[in-house]
């Protein structure tokens, strides 16, 4: 699948109205994520954000978060799933009169769309089917569901036991190893490059593994990262391209919005209606400049680290949301400013920090030495728009 770097100004994304939809005057947040947050910014002062913090305790911090009301609750995350929870829930969002639920929490998402009955139709649960996210969570099934879509797809192998690992042909190495399920791994990581079969083999053996993790070969290149949203209706609401220039620690740092190649574009819509997937979801695939290609590595079928980005770079990820499930705000929501570039300060400053300590970063892109590294990021700091 050729792909194309070039930079793309795109239109900023029309926002939702109330023909039609459910007006959404009231919602609960669970989580105060960087998505999150972002989308109570987004819709405030339209729409009355209230938040369940998700908690290692049940101590409720108290630090001001712009666009959320007073008033929180905290749930310990090693109680969620429990009837005693789900009640907390219920009664919470009852006394706000929220209109609607929304997390980016992988098991907290499963567990609102496993119960969604519970809170509709009084309260929307802005979620997939329950069905849908546990087929999804299993990577191994996406690598096998992405190639049949059309996606390039890097050799895969799947570690159910040790002596799989001699499976692995010696010209893929260096090698990416990855949890192929949600928390399968104690430690956990969410992925490390191995440069020999020995690490391998001894990071197999030093971990827990509740399901069998997946290994790809190390390619180094920019993430391409494809969000997109899809109405419970079948409707698709948006679909775009971001090339993120600059990754560290396996974390979006600088991004671009490019053009979509029309083969990627058809096998992103197959494989979510594949799926049967609706509401935000991005894809992670990664480009690799020496074949022109870009390998599908994983999709997400939530809002993501990203969603601040891409609303800088003018997609309405949280308005086109509220569309695909058939809400929005009793006013319409004001245009958004696309920029060109965005980029994380924190990042930036993380990495700068990191290159001083001469701690550098396997996973970084681009790999420069450490005085080009250092000066990369302080003049990505300075130059480009902190989104």
């Amino acid at each position: 699948m050729a792909i194309s770097l070039a930079p793309e100004t795109f239109a900023t994304v029309s926002t939702t109205t109330l023909s039609g939809l459910r007006p959404l005057r009231s919602l609960v947040i669970l989580g105060a994520s960087a998505p999150l947050l972002a989308t109570a910014r987004r819709v405030t002062p339209f729409v009355k954000v209230h938040l369940i913090e998700l908690t290692r305790g049940t101590k409720v911090s108290h630090r001001d978060l712009k666009g959320v009301e007073p008033g929180r609750i905290a749930i310990d995350l090693a109680q969620i799933h429990t009837s005693e929870s789900l009640t907390q829930i219920k009664a919470f969002a009852e006394s706000v009169h929220a209109d609607a639920l929304l997390t980016d929490d992988d098991w907290v998402l499963a567990l609102l769309a496993r119960n969604r009955a519970l809170f509709e139709p009084a309260c929307a649960v802005l979620a997939p089917s329950y069905d849908i996210l546990l087929n999804l969570w299993d990577k191994a099934c996406q690598v096998r569901l992405a190639a049949q879509c059309g996606f390039d797809v890097l050799p895969t192998y799947t570690l159910c036991s040790a002596e799989d690992i001699a499976t692995i042909p010696n010209e893929a190495f260096p090698v990416v190893i990855r949890p192929s399920y949600l928390n399968s791994a104690v430690p956990a990581f969410k992925a490390k490059v191995l440069a020999t079969r020995r690490e391998v083999s001894e990071l197999f053996a030093a971990t827990q593994w509740s399901h069998p993790p997946i290994v790809q070969r190390f390619c180094l290149g920019p993430n391409l990262v494809l969000n997109g949203v899809r109405a419970e209706s079948g409707e698709w609401l948006g679909l775009r391209l971001f090339n993120v220039y600059r990754k560290y620690h396996g974390f979006s740092v600088s991004m671009e919005p490019i053009p979509l190649p029309p083969a990627m574009d058809r096998a992103a819509r197959s494989f979510v209606e594949s799926a049967g997937l609706t509401g935000p979801f991005h894809f992670e695939l990664l480009a690799n400049p020496a074949d022109n290609k870009a390998y599908f590595l994983e999709i997400n079928c939530r809002l993501g680290g990203t969603t601040g980005k891409v609303m800088e770079l003018g997609f309405d990820e949280p308005g086109l949301l509220f569309k695909a499930f058939d809400v929005a705000p009793l006013s319409p929501l004001p245009p958004l400013r696309a920029h060109r570039r965005v980029t994380s300060l924190r990042l930036n400053l993380t990495q700068v920090q990191n290159e001083l300590r001469n701690r550098p970063d396997p996973l970084a892109y681009p790999q420069l030495p450490r005085l080009q590294s250092i000066a990369a990021a302080l003049r990505e700091s300075l130059l480009v728009h902190h989104g």
